[in-house]
């Protein structure tokens, strides 16, 4: 029903729009009429005239307070009634007569500009007046009195019920009506005024009279649902009859129109979860138990493979234990009974059904369990998956990776198809199996491995066979009996001696080449193949075709293979095995050398141990030498080739360089242009620097070093090093003999200087590595230039901003406020647990761990500032794991971890600082280095 009628929005005003001055008011029930602002009348309705037998005109600009009868001790003042405000009174008709009423005030806007008041009248009822009567209230004032407190107490009854309430007849004829302010289609009670339900609703009128019918018969209430179109939209309705006194019906209308929109939004997203968990392959469940159980369930039986329960749930269903995999049963049984039993609040399981269809699938539940304070289960909530497909996945990952691990275990053809034979046999059933090979030479076919009944098949009916079919076809072929007689009526193959009932032959490809066949058949209908078992065996050909592929190869090949690893990685072991042995009782040798020449008075032992040091200093040099050139040959692919600016490569360098140079009496000069960038990697070029000063400052006796650095004037898109130096020279025959390995110009008893003959050799790996040129010219006895050659990068293409290196300041004096830092050295060597703890004695205070299980217990105990981590800790856990596991308490997150280590490969130092470390110091290190380290960590 669509409403042409005044349409009144409700505002803080209560304004109305879309009125005439004329009619509006007649859609009042109550009668009803407008005043202005002193109380003056301006408009009267058809409702008032009829109850108070004035006319309109006669009422018109006349005071409402003459229409109000009072006792003689009462006055009415008009501007006193609040807006809002509703009260009791007694109203003068033109006959004469009195009639008791209850009133309401209201301010309105019929026009733009213009305010008045809206006063509705409600005459008592015969019931009211009876009370008043048998009560004995004579007097005016008492009558006033009891007539405001009826009024007031019934109109806040009535305020309270949101519903119309419609009182009709036995004939359907609308007796009283009361429409709260608030009911949405605000309209529909002004409707019923008066009127009879075949006029209101006329449509529908019958279907509702033969309700009306039943209540007057059967004294029950009876509820219906119907709907009406107001303000452009559809109201949903409900109507609830209630036979009442007088053969009278009470109708209460509800407007359940935001119910019903909540409904459908909560349908709606049922059904997007149902259809979300279809789509995932997830259902769930619900269950409420107490004085009465629920179960609620969404896509659960359709998970299992079951029709829907039509009938009320019971728990037992949700266990579905009737469907489990027997191997399952026990321990998914077992699962949910403890889970009961001990009260937990959650549990879950992955476990195997076979549905109805006898199709074994994978289930994985979760489910949540509330109990109540007695610990009786309250609440059981939880949802199945099928992850059927997962695991599938999984299984073939898992078989194609076993298949392809074989390779390393099996070492003849036999042994490697038993391997695959129980793999195989793990996802199917796998009785009679067998791998035809065929020779690409010869085309004869060999029969490696074969598990049947029958025997083996002869060359003959093999190559004309299935087994040929699939050879010459290259594609999988899955055929049953039937399919075998109409491809041998075909004459496509020729007849085997024993036609199985199932056949299904893979080929063994690796690229486009057919290497041979993978067959299962079985001869009875209890075991057939279908497409799944043919993915499955598609899936892991492959590695099949691989593994036998490596096995097939020549023997001799493949232990020449297995020698050259071997040697290759007991040689990495011996160099990373020698670093580590080598650099950890250097540490304490050169540390505790270092020291004795710091601390004693007498000269002659201080040159002692001054002598010390630069003997161990010699050895170092040579170890990472061999470790340097183990590294390049091992790690090219780690290069990072990129703009590098030769003077800043060559600053870090500089410090150590004239130390050196100082100590021999000889110069060390530089000409190195801030603008000078080449393309290299930045710590090979700064290692290639290295090993030609280190063998420039060696050969250097008088005079000293120079390193400039310039572009090549024949060929622009070249920067050139060069060093020289006014050493002892080479002669021409043997400047090829310098960059060979361990080699020198003197060598043997009549060698003159000291080193391992590897700096050179070194020098030439890295510029091969690098795209680099290194020459050398020499004057035996005036000196030798080398020259590195590399790619110039061009001022204006790439900026430069060289800045000079930093000198930090060591702070060797403990902080004077505040507490002094605690560190804990966690080291397995004696030496060098006391060696760092006298290091670092004038920065903090220290502990030693002597392994990691003594150093957990002291983590645990107390917070460190930092700790200094060897990572060869011997038996037990090693540096990295701990640093891992420290990592993991709350107040080390952020602690700093200085790896200790000898192992200084390639790779380690990336490797400690992405598993909990946040320093790395290689050794054997000086005291000026950890002190520099620990400084900047302590104290900024």
């Amino acid at each position: 029903m669509t409403s042409s009628m005044l349409e009144r929005k409700d505002r803080g005003d209560q304004e109305v729009q879309s009125i005439t001055t004329s009619d509006w008011i007649n859609f009042y029930q109550a009668a009803a009429l407008l005043t202005d602002k002193t109380g003056a009348i301006q408009l009267v309705n058809g409702t008032f005239t009829s109850l108070t037998g004035y006319s309109s005109e006669e009422l018109t600009n006349i005071p409402l307070s003459e229409l109000i009868s009072l006792s003689s001790d009462q006055s009415f003042e008009y501007k006193s009634i609040n807006d809002s405000q509703k009260f009791t009174t007694i109203i003068r008709l033109s006959d004469g007569s009195e009639v008791y009423c209850h009133v309401s005030k209201s301010t309105v806007s019929p026009s733009a500009g213009i305010q008045l008041d809206l006063i509705q009248f409600y005459p008592f009822t015969n019931q009211e007046l009876s009370n008043l009567k048998s009560n004995g209230h004579t007097s005016d004032t008492k009558i006033h009195n009891k007539l405001t407190d009826i009024a007031q107490r019934n109109i806040a009854i009535l305020e309270t019920i949101p519903d119309l309430l419609i009182l009709f007849d036995s004939e359907a004829n609308v007796i009283e009506v009361h429409q709260n302010p608030n009911f949405p289609v605000s309209h529909l009670g002004w409707m019923l005024k008066n009127k009879n339900l075949h006029q209101i609703l006329p449509e529908k009128s019958s279907k509702i009279y033969e309700k009306f019918s039943d209540i007057n018969k059967s004294g029950n209430p009876s509820t219906f649902y119907d709907n009406i179109e107001f303000g452009g939209e559809t109201r949903f309705l409900e109507y609830r009859l209630v036979s009442v006194e007088r053969n009278q019906i009470l109708a209460i209308v509800r407007d359940i129109t935001d119910l019903r929109k909540a409904e459908k939004a909560l349908y709606l997203n049922q059904e997007r979860l149902r259809h979300m968990q279809q789509i995932s392959g997830i259902g769930s469940w619900d269950a409420t138990f107490g004085e009465k159980t629920t179960i609620l369930t969404w896509n659960f039986f359709e998970i299992l493979g079951l029709e829907n329960p039509e009938t009320e749930l019971k728990a037992d269903q949700l266990y579905h234990f009737g469907l489990v995999h027997p191997d399952d049963l026990k321990w998914y049984k077992k699962t949910i009974e403890d889970s009961i039993t001990e009260k937990s609040d959650s549990y879950q399981a992955d476990y195997r059904i076979i549905d109805t269809k006898n199709n074994l699938r994978h289930l994985h539940t979760e489910a949540k369990l509330e109990f109540d304070s007695l610990g009786n289960l309250r609440r059981w909530v939880g949802t199945i998956q099928d992850v059927s497909t997962q695991k599938k996945a999984e299984i073939l990952k898992a078989s194609a990776f076993q298949i392809s691990q074989l390779i390393h275990s099996q070492h003849n053809l036999t042994h490697l198809m038993e391997a695959i034979h129980q793999i195989i046999a793990s996802l199917m059933p796998a009785p009679n199996l067998l791998v035809a090979l065929s020779d690409d030479n010869s085309k004869e076919i060999d029969f490696p491995f074969c598990i049947d009944p029958k025997g083996t098949p002869d060359q003959e009916s093999a190559r004309k066979g299935l087994i040929g079919y699939v050879l010459g076809n290259g594609e999988p072929l899955l055929v049953s009996a039937s399919a075998i007689d109409l491809m041998i009526s075909e004459h496509i193959i020729q007849k085997p001696a024993l036609i199985p009932e199932s056949w299904l032959g893979i080929p063994l490809k690796t690229h486009d080449r057919v290497l041979g066949v993978l067959v299962l058949q079985s001869y009875t209908p209890d075991i057939t193949y279908g497409e799944d078992e043919k993915n499955i065996l598609n899936f892991v050909s492959e590695q099949i075709a691989l593994s036998i592929l490596r096995i097939g190869s020549d023997e001799a090949l493949l232990n020449a293979k297995n020698e050259a690893e071997e040697s290759s990685r007991l040689k990495s072991s011996l160099l990373a095995n020698m670093s580590h042995e080598l650099r950890t009782p250097m540490t304490g040798i050169l540390g505790f050398s270092e020291i004795l020449h710091e601390e004693l008075e007498d000269e002659r032992l201080k040159v002692m141990a001054s002598t010390i040091f630069k003997s161990a200093n010699r050895l170092m040099s040579t170890l990472n030498s061999i470790m340097d050139l183990s590294a390049i040959e091992s790690n090219i692919d780690s290069l990072n080739i990129k703009p590098v600016n030769v003077k800043s490569t060559f600053l870090p360098l500089l410090r150590n360089l004239h130390s050196i140079a100082s100590d021999k009496g000889i110069y060390l000069r530089t000409a190195l242009p801030p603008t000078i960038t080449v393309v290299a990697d930045e710590k090979l070029l700064g290692q290639l620097l290295h090993h030609l000063l280190d063998n420039a400052i060696k050969f250097t006796i008088d005079g000293g070093v120079s390193v400039s650095a310039y572009v090549n004037a024949q060929n622009k898109s070249e920067a050139i090093i060069r060093v020289s130096d006014t050493g002892i020279g080479i002669a021409p025959e043997h400047h090829k003999l310098i960059f060979e390995e361990f080699r020198q110009v003197s060598e043997g008893l009549s060698r003159i200087f000291e080193g391992s003959g590897l700096g050179l050799a070194l020098c030439v790996k890295i510029a091969r590595l690098i795209n680099a040129r290194l020459w050398v010219d020499s004057v035996p006895d005036k000196g030798s230039d080398f020259y590195i050659g590399l790619p110039y990068v061009l001022p204006d293409t790439f900026e430069v901003a060289v800045e000079p290196e930093p000198v930090q300041i060591i702070n060797t004096q403990r902080l004077s406020r505040g507490p002094v830092p605690e560190v804990l050295i966690v080291e397995d060597n004696e030496i060098n647990r006391r060696l760092a703890a006298l290091y670092l004695r004038e920065l903090c205070n220290t502990e030693m761990a002597e392994n990691g299980y003594v150093a957990l217990e002291k983590i645990k105990r107390k917070k460190y500032d930092a700790i200094l981590m060897d990572i060869n800790l011997g038996a037990g856990p090693n540096g990295m794991s701990i640093a891992n596991e420290v990592r993991s308490l709350d107040n080390y997150k952020d602690t700093p971890i200085i790896a200790v280590t000898g192992y200084t490969m390639q790779g380690d130092r990336e490797k400690l600082l992405s598993n909990g470390c946040s320093h790395y110091l290689a050794k054997p290190y000086d005291k000026k280095t950890l002190l520099r380290l620990f400084s900047g960590i302590l104290y900024g």
